[in-house]
C-alpha cells in the first residue's frame, strides 16, 4: 500500500473522529490535527527510519502528542502507538 493511500485513511479517520485543522506534509509521511483536547503529530508508519528524539522534540516544542499510525493492509484498520 502507498504512502499515499496510508494517508488518505489515517485523515479520513481523524475528520470522522472530530479532528480539523488538518495539515500533511508533502511527502505524505507527518501529518498535524487539532481537536478540541489533542493535539495531535501523527507519523503514517512507513519503511523510513524514525528518529523517535527529533520527532519527541518537535512535537514538545509545538505542544503536541506524538502518534504512529500503523495502517493494516488487509482491513486498512490503523494500530495507534504513542511515542513518549
Amino acid at each position: 500500500m502507498s504512502i499515499e493511500v496510508k494517508n488518505k485513511i489515517v485523515k479520513k479517520w481523524l475528520v470522522n473522529n472530530g479532528f480539523y485543522n488538518i495539515q500533511e506534509t508533502s511527502n505524505h509521511y507527518f501529518i498535524r490535527a487539532d481537536s478540541i483536547n489533542v493535539r495531535m503529530l501523527v507519523i503514517v508508519h512507513d519503511k523510513f527510519e524514525l528518529n523517535v528524539e527529533e520527532v519527541k522534540k518537535f512535537a514538545s516544542s509545538n505542544n503536541r502528542q506524538a502518534w504512529v499510525a500503523k495502517v493494516e493492509e488487509e482491513d486498512h484498520r490503523i494500530k495507534w502507538e504513542i511515542i513518549k
